[in-house]
């Protein structure tokens, strides 16, 4: 005699089901979220060797001073070449953990925390790409605070290259002077408070290039040829400045002497995003929102 199941019995079955596939499901999104990190750790290697010859410096801020600690010279140090902090003034603080993009970075409080660094000729480029992941505090006056710079005399006469944000506009600004004239551009994005952002400039002597979160912010066609050096050979590289201090938290600086292209730009930004994310210093929501902007360019 053949045997069926009672209503309950299927019930029971059917809610059985749902919790092993709850199990397999919430496992799978773990390997996912794994298999993303690992993704992205390995475009960021692919960034770096892909470039090897035209990666100047590297600052990650992964000194040994303790979180929530004034900053100092070692916490600069450059992780691809030699081009170390060699002063840092103000309290700029360390901070690390969910803080940070990964690992630590360093936090200025936009009153006269500023870091130099060494061998400034180094960084006097013909071409030249920028990438920093920067979060800014607040806006507190009409001023502009500088993130990084290479300046040199500022008047009449323009030298060298200088990324600042405008407080009365949220926009990033590049200041600086090529051979056939001057590159002084203010950008699109309109940048909020509280948030995380990579800000990526590349200028190959024809094009001056902004990417926001690995988006393409600006593209100008400048055919302005090699941007000039510094004539003072001992003004140095600034992260935040003296006078008008970057307010907000600083991590991962690139600096390179060529104009990287965008899919390594948006490569590089995928695997901040999946740093940031495995450091808790963004929810999943905002990750998902975040990776959707990103697919969106493509």
């Amino acid at each position: 005699m053949t045997k069926s199941f009672t209503l309950i019995e299927i019930l029971v079955v059917i809610v059985i089901i749902g919790i092993i596939s709850g199990f397999i499901i919430v496992s799978m999104a773990g390997v996912s979220s794994k298999a993303n990190i690992a993704k992205g750790q390995a475009f960021s290697s692919s960034l770096k060797n892909s470039l090897l010859m035209n990666l100047v410096s590297e600052y990650k801020f992964e000194g040994s001073t303790p979180a929530d600690s004034p900053a100092v010279i070692g916490d600069a140090a450059d992780s691809w070449g030699s081009n170390n902090a060699n002063s840092v003034a103000g309290n700029p603080l360390v901070k690390e953990g969910s803080s940070c993009v990964s690992g630590k970075c360093i936090s200025f409080d936009g009153v006269g925390d500023v870091i130099t660094f060494s061998n400034p000729a180094n960084f006097d480029l013909d071409y030249i790409t920028v990438d920093v992941w920067f979060k800014i505090n607040s806006f507190a006056d009409s001023g502009a605070r500088w993130i990084i710079s290479k300046p040199g005399l500022w008047g009449t006469i323009r030298e060298g290259w200088l990324f600042a944000i405008t407080n009365a506009t949220q926009k990033m600004t590049f200041w600086g002077q090529a051979t056939g004239g001057a590159l002084d551009t203010t950008f699109n994005t309109v940048y909020g408070s509280g948030l995380w952002y990579n800000f990526t400039y590349t200028y190959n002597g024809d094009y001056e290039k902004a990417y926001v979160n690995g988006a393409l912010d600006a593209s100008i066609n400048t055919s302005d040829g090699t941007i000039v050096p510094c004539s003072e050979a001992s003004e140095p590289l600034y992260i935040s400045s003296a006078s008008v201090a970057f307010n907000g938290l600083i991590d991962n600086v690139h600096i390179y002497n060529a104009a990287i292209p965008s899919s390594q730009i948006q490569q590089n930004y995928y695997s901040g995003l999946n740093r940031l994310l495995a450091n808790s210093g963004m929810g999943k929501q905002e990750y998902g929102l975040r990776i959707n902007e990103l697919m969106a360019q493509n």
